[in-house]
């Protein structure tokens, strides 16, 4: 290899690090989302539960895809700090949106629930 190479060989691989973290969080976040969904508008339908319910329980269901995709973000950036590595600002900007959108995003079945209750 040349020096050129050893010097962006690094690079390379956290960029590949990179994405990679971020496929398996977002892939964690769907696979939260999906399962708790199926499980709690099946528990709605099966209990009788009307349009409304399932809307809040749906949104629920993003909630919790929202807190593990979140959740995996900040964790391996914080082992990444541990570590001593750098993460990329592509996987900064991700997380610290991630982390945003799971913060905020509870107040989306609370405010249906209000809602529902006005009408």
């Amino acid at each position: 290899m040349s020096d050129a190479e050893l010097e962006t060989a690094p690079e390379d691989s956290r960029a590949d690090a990179d994405r990679r973290v971020l496929r398996r969080a977002a892939l964690a976040g769907t696979v939260a989302f999906v399962a708790t969904a199926v499980v709690v508008l099946g528990l709605n339908a099966a209990f009788g539960g009307d349009g409304q319910g399932a809307l809040v329980w749906f949104m629920a269901a993003i909630v919790v895809g929202l807190l593990v995709w979140s959740g995996w973000l900040v964790l391996v950036l914080l082992l990444d700090v541990i570590a001593g590595t750098v993460p990329g600002r592509r996987r900064l900007v991700w997380t610290a949106v991630a982390f945003v959108l799971a913060f905020v995003s509870p107040i989306l079945p609370a405010a249906a629930l209000q809602a529902a209750a006005g009408s």
